[in-house]
């Protein structure tokens, strides 16, 4: 067994000492890329701010009333706008409603009475006179119910008024963050006895430098990191005045995704944009001999050292001799290249 093995032995030294060099050349083996261009665009200096995302909608509520708890929303409780939340013990409420309910229905039932005796005496009058007296009195006594209806109707609108303030709804969609009483306790009028946040709604709030406040417009689309990924937030508002002690301006930018209270990043210019020649951050070496770029140059790469500019988002600006707009540039498998490496284009980005 020791002799048949012995050739294929030798095959393997031969292989290693002949075609593994030939293989370990830069340019023997193609490296599998991911490339993107780079191109001209208006870049301004600026730097990541702490923030915090913040609910727009965000509320401690109260009965209007006092009164026994006799129902409260739990937390995690998604409600919808107009949705209960509490209620109070409003038997009292309920009792008063309903006698003026029937009150009201009373006069109801006399009005449409008085009515079709009005119209009965009215084709009387027509005859004789004593049917035009009577006709009269219907009239007026038509009018007095009415009038009494009315009245009813009010009384029975004041109740149900009543009955409502033992109730609490929610004035916006959201969720049931914090419960500050419990069914069974009495509270007072205005005393808060749950806390509710929207989630649909929500909005960083984030303090600035000075210089980068003068460079901020209201509608102005800055990116932002919010949960671990980097999304877009536009510029809602940006306070008249600063804080004299920081220096620092309050901000608030309109995000679609995040959560209340967690923390986030915002991106903020601090000087006018100019236009640079920008690659991808990804595109960067950093060894060294301080930073490159791997360009594509037919089916080689060539190192190219740059000078790095501001940066914005997931792009940044780039100085180097021998690179230029349209040039592609590696941004995924450039750890390991070699200058005059052979690649093989995987795919190529979008930016």
């Amino acid at each position: 067994m020791g002799v048949a093995m012995r050739p294929l032995g030798w095959s393997l030294v031969l292989w290693c000492l002949l075609v593994w060099p030939v293989w370990a050349q830069p340019g023997g083996r193609a490296a599998v890329v991911v490339t993107a261009e780079a191109e001209w665009r208006a870049i301004a200096p600026g730097r990541w701010v702490s923030a915090q995302v913040v609910a727009v909608d965000e509320a401690r509520l109260a009965p209007e009333r006092g009164g026994r708890l006799r129902w409260l929303a739990r937390e995690g409780m998604r409600v919808a706008a107009g949705e209960p939340l509490a209620r109070l013990d409003d038997r009292s409420e309920l009792a008063q409603r309903d006698v003026a309910q029937a009150e009201w229905e009373r006069w109801r039932t006399q009005v449409r009475y008085l009515q079709e005796e009005e119209r009965r005496l009215a084709r009387l009058a027509k005859e004789n006179s004593a049917a035009q007296t009577q006709w009269d009195e219907v009239r007026n006594e038509l009018a007095q119910a009415r009038a009494q209806q009315r009245a009813a109707q009010a009384r029975l609108r004041q109740a149900e008024l009543a009955l409502e303030r033992r109730r609490l709804v929610a004035p916006f969609p959201g969720v049931v963050t914090e419960r500050l009483r419990r069914p069974g306790e009495w509270v007072g009028a205005g005393e808060a006895v749950l806390r509710l946040v929207g989630d649909e709604a929500l909005e960083l709030r984030a303090a600035v430098p000075l210089a980068a406040a003068a460079h901020l417009d209201v509608g102005q689309r800055l990116p932002a990191q919010v949960a671990g990924r980097t999304v877009e937030a536009r510029l809602r508002a940006v306070a008249p005045v600063a804080d004299p002690r920081s220096r620092q301006v309050d901000v608030w930018a309109v995000v679609e995704a995040g959560i209340p209270g967690a923390p986030a990043r915002l991106w903020v210019p601090l000087d006018r944009p100019s236009r640079r020649l920008v690659v991808p951050r990804d595109a960067l070496v950093l060894r060294g001999g301080g930073a490159a770029v791997f360009k594509v140059v037919g089916e080689s790469v060539e190192r190219i050292p740059v000078r790095l500019g501001p940066a914005e988002g997931d792009w940044i600006a780039v100085d180097g001799v021998g690179l230029a707009a349209g040039d592609a540039v590696v941004i995924r498998g450039a750890e390991r290249l070699r200058p005059g490496q052979k690649v093989r284009l995987r795919e190529r980005a979008t930016p």
